[in-house]
C-alpha cells in the first residue's frame, strides 16, 4: 500500500526586477535535519493548490498581500514515511 499526499507551495519574489529577492525559510525537521525551503504544505480538504500555496505563505512567512504570477508546475516523488510505509507526494508550485 502506498500513501498519497498532495501539497502546494510558492516561489515568493519581490517585484523589483533590478534587485530581485526570493523568500526562503529555515526549517528543522522532526528528525533534526535542517533545511532551507520555500513555503509549502499539505492541501486541506476542498482546497485548491493556489489556495493552499497562499495559505502556506501567510502561515509560514506572515505575508498576506501577495500577487499571483504563474503556475510553475508539479513535482512528484516517492519516499519512505516515518513508519516505513512507501508514500507518493505531488507538489504544485505556484
Amino acid at each position: 500500500m502506498t500513501r498519497r499526499y498532495a501539497s502546494a507551495g510558492a516561489v515568493v519574489a519581490t517585484g523589483d526586477l533590478s534587485s530581485p529577492q526570493i523568500l526562503l525559510l529555515d526549517q528543522v525537521r522532526k528528525s533534526g535535519e535542517q533545511q532551507t525551503v520555500g513555503p509549502k504544505g499539505r492541501l486541506e480538504p476542498g482546497e485548491s493548490p493556489l489556495q493552499a500555496a497562499r495559505r502556506e505563505v501567510a502561515e509560514e512567512a506572515g505575508l498576506t498581500n501577495t500577487h499571483y504570477g504563474a503556475y510553475l508546475g508539479q513535482e512528484a516523488y516517492t519516499f519512505t514515511d516515518n513508519d516505513g510505509t512507501v508514500a507518493a507526494k505531488t507538489v504544485d508550485v505556484e
